[in-house]
């Protein structure tokens, strides 16, 4: 296993990050010279779509708390075990989500106040690349174990390799090739599905090449009781971001589609601003994990500290970037001058909200990382769905302040919980929920009942 520091964990997902971003930015930016239809129904495609993948994410960080509290601890064997149960886990689960994304497309897409071409469009982007997220559960689940055995780097440029065939099939299926006709809108979506079906082959292959841990599925179901036990609450707090933001985006609907459009432009351009505090909030929760398993508490509690100060200046200095150049970042994506200036005013308010962001990205992580699981995900539903919603839609379509209203639900939202949370972690209640003793319990405790039967 290679040694874990900050930055050479941090930059790595960053840039893996970046490039997923990247991905769907491409079929955004080159759908945009499309039909802007299609860039409203790739946009809500794409936010239905991520609600799945977090669906397989959260058993992939389930997997990813306990196998660093393992290695902390020095249980390389359980570590082992783990890993190759949740490939098997997430793979199951991808399989079966696949049928669950096809056949709801086309009723989740009548619930948006969408025209029928984009209807139409959504429901058959959507069912397309709903295959690939088998490929993505596989990508996903070894990206993650990789990370927490320190091999950072490959994942990244699995997810660079990705990107360049990507960006080479969206050309064809949009502008042809050797004189055969562009396919559009499902050659994009063929294009997208081709590309995650080449990175997870490559991520299998680095998998067993670096890591080569040994295979024993007898611990299957005990491994996925476990994972299941920790990634269910892990990922409520995601899950319920992208279903909050789901019915968000069906407020927006009523705006009509220059404002669904504005929405998913001025998104995928704060996605860039935002994943600089993801990437830290994720190496912090490797390395946090590693210490608490080692219970070295108050070099966990320094490490998330100096990770909050570092992704909050950062995330502000981004954000400021990306207004003072607005202008030309919003003209890569339309020509539309309402779209261009209600962006920029999006952008001037993402200058409050990322560093509110970053609160929520790192300290949420760490305090996963710690074994303080179920926190996060009661105090996200709650903020979401108590205040984030409500505030988006009474200052939104009730007072009429439109999108510039859902940017304000979205400020109070995460400086809420991001304020919590650091008062959460500063009070050291987590130093007590530590995952590798209620592990080693439950492992003994199952032994002890295996035996008395016999």
């Amino acid at each position: 296993m290679q040694q874990l520091t900050l930055f050479r964990l941090t930059l790595p997902i960053f840039l893996d990050a970046f490039f997923h971003i990247v991905l769907g930015n491409v079929d955004t930016l080159m759908l945009s010279h499309y039909s802007e239809q299609a860039v409203a129904a790739v946009g809500i495609s794409s936010q239905v779509f991520a609600m799945f993948i977090f669906i397989l994410e959260f058993m992939a960080m389930g997997s990813g708390i306990l196998i660093a509290q393992m290695l902390g601890a020095g249980h390389r064997d359980r570590a082992s075990h783990i890993a190759n149960s949740s490939v098997y886990l997430n793979s199951l689960i991808g399989s079966v989500l696949i049928f669950v994304l096809f056949f709801s497309a086309p009723f989740v897409f009548k619930l948006f106040n969408l025209s029928t071409e984009a209807y139409q469009f959504g429901v058959h982007y959507t069912q397309i690349v709903s295959v690939s997220l088998l490929f993505e559960a596989i990508l996903i689940c070894i990206s993650t174990i990789m990370r927490n055995y320190g091999f950072a780097k490959e994942p990244m440029f699995v997810v660079v390799g990705m990107n360049v065939i990507h960006v080479l099939g969206n050309s064809i299926a949009l502008f042809g090739f050797l004189g055969i006709p562009p396919p559009g809108l499902t050659g994009v979506a063929v294009s997208t599905c081709a590309s995650r079906l080449l990175a997870m082959v490559c991520m299998i292959y680095l998998y067993k090449r670096k890591l080569k841990l040994k295979s024993d599925r007898s611990h299957f179901i005990e491994d996925s009781k476990a994972i299941v036990k920790v990634g269910i609450p892990t990922a409520g707090e995601g899950l319920s971001y992208d279903s909050s933001q789901i019915l968000i985006t069906y407020f927006v609907t009523f705006f009509g589609v220059v404002a669904i459009t504005t929405k998913v432009i001025t998104y995928n351009i704060m996605l860039l601003i935002m994943i600089f505090s993801y990437s830290m909030g994720q190496a912090t929760q490797i390395i946090v994990g590693h210490l608490v398993g080692a219970k070295e508490h108050q070099k966990a509690y320094g490490q998330a500290m100096l990770s909050l100060k570092i992704s909050t200046l950062v995330s502000l200095v981004i954000a400021l970037v990306c207004f003072f150049t607005s202008e030309h970042l919003l003209a890569l994506f339309t020509s539309n001058r309402d779209i261009i200036e209600t962006g920029k005013v999006l952008l001037a308010l993402s200058i409050l909200l990322e560093p509110g962001r970053a609160f929520n990205f790192v300290l949420s992580s760490s305090l996963k990382a710690s074994g303080d699981i179920r926190f996060p995900t009661v105090l996200g539903v709650i903020s979401m769905w108590g205040l984030c919603v409500p505030a988006a839609f009474i200052m939104g379509n009730v007072l009429g302040f439109g999108l510039k209203g859902v940017w304000l639900a979205f400020i109070l939202d995460e400086w809420l919980r991001g304020l919590i949370f650091l008062y959460r972690w500063k009070r050291k209640g987590w130093i007590t929920k530590g995952l590798v003793a209620t592990e080693d319990k439950e492992i003994l405790g199952s032994s002890k009942e295996k035996e008395m039967s016999v």
